[in-house]
């Protein structure tokens, strides 16, 4: 019968898709910083698998904790993941970590572009926010 045919195809495709999913259980240390956000990226773009992508960017600020510039950019791809996922508090919380760092002696050597997306979603974060707050009654 169909069924008996379909039912081994649509296991087999569900184990193929929840591969994809896995998170990877220990990065190469002979990546370079490059291979790090390309991974993550590649994590993202084929598979939306976002918890890769944060092992790889956390990883990274693990491993070369003095490459300020980059640490800057991974933890604006960190917050920007928690966005994707949905978690608009852990997401906000961490945008605003970002900004503060800008404002710390060296902020001003960090690339520009984590700062000004950063302040950009926190507004949009900000407005999310406030559209899921109930009305209050009477109002």
């Amino acid at each position: 019968p169909l069924k008996t045919r379909i039912l081994p195809l649509v296991a087999a495709a569900s184990f193929v898709l929840a591969a994809c999913q896995t998170v990877p259980k220990s990065i190469p240390t002979s990546l370079t910083p490059a291979e790090y956000f390309q991974d993550a990226q590649q994590a993202v773009s084929s598979h939306e698998n976002y918890d890769a992508a944060l092992v790889y960017y956390n990883t990274f600020i693990k491993r070369f904790p003095k490459d300020t510039s980059r640490i800057a950019e991974a933890k604006y791809e960190i917050a920007f993941l928690y966005y994707r996922k949905g978690k608009l508090q852990e997401a906000k919380s961490l945008f605003e970590k970002l900004v503060k760092e800008y404002k710390q002696p060296g902020g001003d050597a960090l690339p520009r572009w984590p700062l000004v997306l950063s302040n950009k979603l926190i507004i949009i974060i900000n407005d999310e926010l406030a559209k899921n707050q109930p009305k209050k009654q009477g109002s």
